[in-house]
């Protein structure tokens, strides 16, 4: 929809004065009558959906358990119906966090398994890191565990540039693929072939507990982790007390450049890390200090966002809340600056509606963090939002959990169902049709031509993944070669004048 520029900035100026709550497009509560978990979306090339999660059910939407807990996988459409869903386990528990697109147009899942019989090859003893590889259409590839005699669980995943993949997963374990452990537990890194064959694996920590949590790769080939990290010798160095956030930037070959802990004197969680413009890091979790690198607390747990720069030294952070607990889980970028997703049990401070016992508890902000508007979504018991996934349409959808079947949540089978839904955009963002701007040839198997009478500042192509694989400032030229980019699937990015951005989708033959 075209906007001027004159009506674009009084609905920011009254957004920003106001904070109203972004609206609810849709939502869909998905299980069965037992519980279901959900953790992970992501946006499929169809512009449909992919849930990841876990389920004790046999029945409502849920048409197959293994034995015990299952992981879980949901297809959704892009009105976020129901289109193919899949259950995926043994005949114990399996726990299902995480899912990423690949680039053949399959998707890989990553959680833990106890299980060693149906889908489940092998286990290493208690709990293994299990990697599930599928096919379009959710039709196991392979499947790898990877894990020593105690316990292993994937937090985090992304496939690498060089087709390949690398897992994050705490470990307690010091045998079977883990050559060493520095203590009670450890950061362990895994870096897999394209088939899921280890290449090299690595553990960092100290001698008290430290769980990784989130990876991205970053332009120089190597990795940022985030965490947190209870140590105080070992890698880690000026702990700030109890739980602090702890990053580590490796090289490609997982070799540690820098390690660099955030935080105050009570607990810091960090679960989740963004490469920002600038080629700096924000960080999200959440924090009970109010000391040390933690200011603006407004009791028990608040939303805790660092920013640091390429270097790991601290830029800004921002705390937001309220009386309560409120406990953020991932943050991604806006159209604004980022938005962030968790659960709140505060009803003031920051935070204003809460529906029940717990909300979904969502706030948009600038790109200094500065609270644009927040919104409580839910019923009147368990709601909560663990994933935040940008669409390309300029809306978000989230993925989570809940109990309830009233206020914003309606349709639950019984207990906790996964809950999906989707809000509007904050801003009106240019809609630039074919006559603005034409890409071709799509698909395209070498060169990429653009034609536009619009100046053109920027040029970024990502993966799935959100890894970006090109970058130009102020291109010269109105070409972009990707010969050398492997086939698949890419969301090429052009940004234009007054903020405005061009955005689509181009597949690589």
């Amino acid at each position: 929809m075209k906007t001027q520029l004159m009506s674009l900035v009084l609905f920011i100026y009254s957004f920003g004065l106001l904070g109203q709550p972004a609206n609810m497009l849709w939502q869909n509560s998905l299980g069965g009558s037992g519980n279901e978990y959900s953790y992970k979306i992501v946006q499929t090339p169809d512009n449909g959906f992919i849930v990841m999660g876990h389920s004790e059910s046999s029945d409502g939407d849920v048409s197959e358990n293994k034995g015990n807990m299952d992981y879980w996988l949901v297809k959704l459409n892009e009105a976020g119906e129901l289109e193919w869903e899949h259950s995926y386990g043994g005949s114990g528990y399996e726990f299902g966090y995480s899912v990423i697109n690949t680039i053949d147009g399959g998707y890989l899942l990553g959680g833990q398994s106890e299980s060693s019989d149906g889908d489940v090859s092998e286990n290493h003893g208690m709990n293994d890191a299990w990697v599930v590889k599928l096919d379009g259409v959710g039709n196991i590839q392979w499947e790898k565990s990877y894990g020593g005699s105690l316990n292993e669980y994937i937090t985090g995943m992304i496939e690498t540039t060089d087709g390949g993949f690398l897992f994050v997963a705490p470990t307690t374990s010091s045998d079977g693929d883990i050559t060493h452990n520095q203590g009670e537990r450890d950061y362990w890194i895994i870096k897999t072939d394209p088939q899921g064959t280890i290449e090299w694996q690595k553990t960092y920590g100290g001698s008290e507990s430290d769980y990784s949590q989130d990876v991205k790769q970053t332009s120089d080939g190597g990795y940022i982790v985030t965490g947190l990290s209870r140590s105080n010798d070992g890698d880690i160095t000026n702990p700030h007390g109890g739980y602090d956030y702890w990053v580590l930037k490796l090289d490609p070959m997982g070799n540690m450049e820098w390690q660099k802990n955030y935080g105050g004197s009570q607990d810091d969680f960090s679960l989740a890390i963004l490469i920002t413009d600038d080629n700096g890091y924000i960080i999200s979790g959440y924090s009970k200090s109010n000391n040390g690198d933690v200011s603006g607390n407004h009791g028990g747990n608040d939303y805790w966002i660092v920013k640091i720069d390429g270097s790991g030294n601290l830029q800004w952070q921002k705390s937001y809340g309220g009386s309560d607990d409120d406990l953020a889980s991932y943050i991604a970028k806006s159209n604004t600056g980022y938005i962030i997703s968790g659960l709140t049990f505060s009803n003031d401070g920051d935070i204003t509606n809460n529906h029940g016992e717990r909300d979904a508890w969502i706030l948009e902000t600038d790109a200094s963090g500065n609270l644009i508007w927040q919104g409580c979504y839910g019923g009147s018991d368990i709601d909560l939002a663990n994933f935040v996934v940008p669409t390309l349409d300029g809306t978000y959808t989230f993925a989570g959990y809940s109990r309830s079947n009233d206020g914003d949540v309606s349709g639950n089978h019984g207990m906790h169902d996964f809950w999906v839904f989707k809000l509007e955009g904050t801003l009106s963002v240019e809609e630039y049709t074919a006559k603005n701007i034409i890409i071709y040839p799509n698909p395209v198997q070498g060169s990429l031509y653009f034609l536009t009478e619009i100046p053109i500042t920027e040029i970024s192509i990502s993966n799935l993944q959100g890894q970006e694989v090109y970058y130009k400032m102020n291109p010269k030229t109105s070409s972009v070669n990707l010969e050398n980019l492997s086939n698949g699937i890419y969301i090429l990015t052009a940004k234009l004048p007054e903020g405005k951005t061009f955005t689509q989708k181009i597949i690589k033959r």
